[in-house]
């Protein structure tokens, strides 16, 4: 009786010291959250009735075009090129990711900008109801297709006629300063990134870059977080 009374106490702490260890373990993988203090943004400016009043009808659906490329764009970080080359068998929609395989340059597809840029990433939810959203849209969702493409024609886009409609809605936002809308949304995407606290190897993939973030990126991720300005890349999974 005693030895069982005693074998049972030996088992007890061992499972309790096993709980504890697994305990300080995890708390080594999440000490924080990355994201907290970041307030929650207002998505107003992107709201789905964001033409101008005086759009023609046949102007509409290319301005839901161009904030459906806008909201993508800083959900993913992807340059024109590969946005423009994206193909619906290219994205997991259930899994929240996508995979980066060709680029569009110049009106041909080619492999992307260098060998990391062939990558996978993830995305937050956001970007999940702007795909949702596109799929929807779209006359042309077949695997084969491109995700943004010409709405009647299903070819590829002409990116000068899109940076016109964006250079149109910064105007209409009162923003003067010289923007480069393709180049800008990739590095605000990326900005925040850091911004959320996520590691540097972690910014260095997403972006597909061969190598580390130059340290421009970590100052401006400081001069974000002082400011607390919003971000959705707390939210996105899983970079390869």
């Amino acid at each position: 009786m005693r030895v069982e009374r005693i074998r049972g106490n030996l088992t007890g702490k061992l499972e309790l010291s096993r709980f504890q260890a697994g305990s300080t373990s995890a708390s080594h993988i999440a000490v924080s959250n990355g994201v907290a203090g970041f307030a929650t943004p207002s998505f107003s400016a992107c709201s789905r009735e964001n033409a101008p009043a005086s759009a023609e009808p046949s102007e509409r659906e290319w301005w839901a075009l161009a904030r459906r490329l806008t909201m993508f764009a800083l959900g993913s970080a992807l340059r024109r090129g590969e946005i423009l080359a994206l193909r619906w068998q290219d994205v997991e929609m259930l899994e929240r990711r996508l995979h980066v395989r060709r680029s569009l340059v110049r009106g041909e597809f080619g492999e992307p900008k260098s060998s990391a840029g062939r990558r996978t990433i993830g995305y937050g939810p956001r970007t999940t109801d702007v795909l949702d959203e596109q799929s929807r849209a779209s006359l042309y969702r077949s695997g084969e297709s491109l995700v943004f493409c010409h709405p009647q024609l299903g070819k590829p886009l002409d990116p000068s006629k899109l940076s016109g409609y964006m250079r149109k809605a910064i105007a209409a936002a009162g923003i003067d300063r010289p923007i480069r809308p393709w180049h800008d949304l990739r590095h605000t995407a990326l900005t925040h990134d850091a911004a959320a606290g996520n590691p540097a190897v972690y910014v260095q993939a997403r972006a597909g870059h061969a190598q580390a973030p130059r340290s421009g990126c970590s100052a401006a991720s400081q001069v974000l977080r002082r400011q607390h300005l919003p971000t959705d890349a707390g939210t996105n999974s899983g970079t390869k």
